[in-house]
C-alpha cells in the first residue's frame, strides 16, 4: 500500500468514524477497510467514495503545485505546513 493510499484510508476513517464508537458494519467488505467493494456497494448512504475522489484531487493538486516551485521553496512550504500552528513563529505575533 502506498503512502497516499494509507493517508486516504486514514482520512476516510477519521471523517466517517469507520472504526469509531458507531463502527460501520460493512468494514470487512469496504475498500477503505478490509475489503474490495466500493462504499456504495456496502452502504448506499455512505459517501466515502466521493470523499476519496476529493482527497485524491487535492493530493494531486498539491503535488502539482509543489512540483512547479523551485526545490528549496517547495521544501520550505512542506516544512512550514508540517509544523504545528503553535510551533509557528508567525502565529505568536
Amino acid at each position: 500500500m502506498t503512502r497516499k493510499e494509507e493517508m486516504l484510508r486514514e482520512a476516510v476513517h477519521d471523517h466517517y468514524q469507520c472504526n469509531g464508537k458507531y463502527a460501520c458494519e460493512e468494514r470487512a467488505y469496504c475498500r477503505f477497510c478490509e475489503g474490495e467493494n466500493i462504499a456504495h456497494d456496502c452502504d448506499e448512504d455512505c459517501y466515502a467514495d466521493e470523499f476519496s475522489e476529493g482527497f485524491i484531487a487535492g493530493w494531486d493538486a498539491c503535488l502539482k503545485y509543489l512540483a512547479s516551485l523551485p526545490l528549496d521553496e517547495a521544501a520550505n512550504r512542506i516544512v512550514y505546513h508540517g509544523t504545528k500552528i503553535s510551533d509557528n513563529p508567525i502565529s505568536k505575533k
